[in-house]
């Protein structure tokens, strides 16, 4: 899974739209931003998702450290602290989203094609499951 987010990483940053004639500028810094975000969040959620594991290893692979309760606890806080963090990064980026796209036309208004643009993303997320599908059949066996 956290190999997976990668595969995200490189899909967002190839991601690009159409800009309008008009506020062209304006439209791409929220692009830009838009995928500033994106991989900012999916930072957060490699972090989130690897933070567990090494909680683990780390308890179990250093001798004494499983019978003490307070690292035990100590660790699940930690976790507990990352996901806050991710939750953070996830609200102020979408508060900043929310105010560089006052006033911008939405993707639709001016023609682009939206439905080209939602068969691009879901040929993505058919690539993306259908590696993972395969992924889980192999370790299967």
């Amino acid at each position: 899974m956290i190999a997976g987010v990668t595969a995200l990483r490189v899909a967002l940053v190839r991601q690009g739209l159409p800009l309008p004639a008009q506020e062209t500028e304006k439209h791409y810094r929220f692009q830009d931003e838009n995928r500033r975000y994106g991989l900012q969040v999916l930072d957060a959620v490699r972090i989130m998702l690897a933070a567990p594991f090494l909680a683990v290893a780390l308890r179990h692979g250093i001798p004494g450290l499983q019978q003490l309760e307070w690292v035990r606890w100590g660790l699940v806080a930690l976790i507990i602290a990352l996901w806050l963090f991710m939750m953070l990064v996830i609200y102020r980026g979408k508060q900043r989203l929310d105010e560089m796209s006052a006033g911008l036309q939405p993707i639709e208004s001016w023609g682009c094609g939206a439905l080209a643009l939602r068969k691009q993303g879901f040929s993505w997320a058919v690539a993306y499951f259908g590696g993972l599908i395969l992924l889980f059949l192999l370790l299967r066996r």
